[in-house]
């Protein structure tokens, strides 16, 4: 079977099945996540997703330590006013 075949067929199986759910109440290790049609509801949750606006342009004209110290104070902030309003921060690491 070439790549293309391999690729087509992954993508014709996920459209066609059905999706099957599970009550989450942590968010779930790797290993615990499946490649397929597979959904953890939770009742309430947040992804916090930290892209700052023209990062790359902002690496490529203030240097990668100047852009580097701008993310960790981002986060920084961003983790313990998270903390401060009651929310937890789980980190996946793939």
């Amino acid at each position: 079977m070439s790549l293309l075949d391999d690729l087509k067929d992954q993508a014709a199986t996920t459209f066609r099945s059905r999706w099957e759910k599970r009550d989450g109440r942590v968010v779930p290790a790797p290993a615990d996540l499946k490649l397929s049609n597979d959904a953890v509801e939770f009742e309430r949750a947040t992804v916090l997703y930290a892209d700052l606006t023209a990062s790359t342009s902002m690496v490529d004209t203030l240097g990668w330590q100047k852009a580097a110290e701008i993310y960790k104070t981002f986060l920084f902030c961003a983790g313990k006013i998270i903390r401060d309003k009651g929310g937890t921060i789980t980190i996946l690491r793939w």
